[in-house]
């Protein structure tokens, strides 16, 4: 399942759990966080001191997760992200499906 969260206080949460809050708030940041059987991609805007966060949850599971949220980034109206951020957050996600952390990559020669 994927989904857009953007309360501020949550994601900042989920951050200061995963202990992966920004070094500085001045600045714009992407980045990608694994927590609990769920893959977010985090964008920190700077010029609205805000968080979006998308999350796919049970990407391990169904192969179909990532490509979903991957059709999601590329499917938000303009004015959501600037393109600079969106496109750091599609190569976050076109990495992950990539990856060999991806299950779907994984299989027992024995």
């Amino acid at each position: 399942m994927n989904r857009i969260i953007t309360d501020n206080h949550a994601i900042y949460f989920l951050l200061e759990q995963a202990e992966a809050l920004p070094a500085n708030y001045s600045i714009d940041h992407v980045k990608e966080l694994e927590h609990e059987e769920s893959f977010y991609v985090i964008v920190y805007l700077a010029a609205g001191r805000s968080f979006t966060a998308f999350e796919s949850k049970g990407y391990l599971q169904d192969k179909n997760i990532l490509p979903g949220m991957l059709q999601l980034l590329q499917g938000l109206p303009a004015d959501k992200l600037p393109e600079e951020l969106l496109l750091q957050a599609i190569k976050l996600v076109e990495n992950k499906i990539h990856s060999k952390d991806n299950s779907r990559f994984y299989f027992d020669a024995h």
